[in-house]
């Protein structure tokens, strides 16, 4: 995926929900990329979703971009994070 195109989602993500709660540190999406399973896939950032609406939105928006995502579980305090997967 192209920088510009990388941008421009991030950009409408931190639309939905803050541009606060998109987190692009490396480290950061590394650590929330992994499955429990394992796995480890290529995300291009991870947001923190406060409510089911600005989920609702983030799903709607990587269906309409032909991004995956994973959805974590978090203690109640905080938000649950989303991964959003590189798809090449």
């Amino acid at each position: 995926m192209d920088e510009r195109k990388r941008r421009k989602i991030l950009s409408e993500l931190g639309r939905i929900v803050g541009e606060e709660y998109v987190e692009t540190d490396e480290v950061a999406i590394k650590l929330y990329s992994m499955e429990a399973s394992g796995l480890e896939s290529s995300a291009i950032g991870v947001v923190f979703p406060e409510n089911t609406k600005q989920v609702s939105e983030i799903v709607r928006f990587a269906y309409e971009n032909d991004l995956k995502y994973i959805l974590k579980d978090q203690p109640p305090q905080f938000r649950d994070p989303l991964s959003l997967i590189q798809m090449e």
